[in-house]
């Protein structure tokens, strides 16, 4: 991560203003047709969902805006984010939280996830508990 200069960044003046807002964040909804991504990863067996999740974090990674952070009050910028989602397999009974293997190309991931066998919830419980 690269530590942004706050006396010389552009973005200085902004970040200043809603900085000291209480909830600083906005969302869009829009729609956008998935069709031909949908039938290319039916066709080949591969998740939709992931393959989805890897397209719109190579999108978000172009924008250098998406990589900003705020840690301990200084202003950071990635060299790329990587995704952590929820998903929901048929064996448990919740969603599990999925981190995106950095080294993994994003169409072995897709296979990959589409097909494993996910642990029962409580090995899941019993293995989050022993890294907490």
């Amino acid at each position: 991560m690269q530590w942004i200069d706050q006396n010389t960044w552009p973005r200085a003046e902004h970040f200043a203003l809603f900085s000291g807002v209480s909830n600083p964040f906005y969302s869009t909804t829009f729609r956008v047709d998935v069709t031909n991504l949908y039938d290319y990863t039916k066709a080949r067996g591969i998740s939709f969902y992931y393959s989805l999740t890897y397209l719109v974090t190579q999108a978000i990674n172009r924008v250098e805006n998406f990589l900003y952070v705020l840690e301990e009050g200084k202003v950071g910028l990635l060299e790329r984010r990587i995704p952590s989602f929820t998903d929901m397999k048929k064996a448990v009974i919740c969603f599990i939280s999925s981190l995106w293997p950095v080294k993994v190309l994003w169409r072995n991931f897709a296979m990959l996830q589409e097909k494993k066998a996910w642990p029962k919830l409580d090995c899941w419980i019993k293995a989050r508990k022993q890294t907490s």
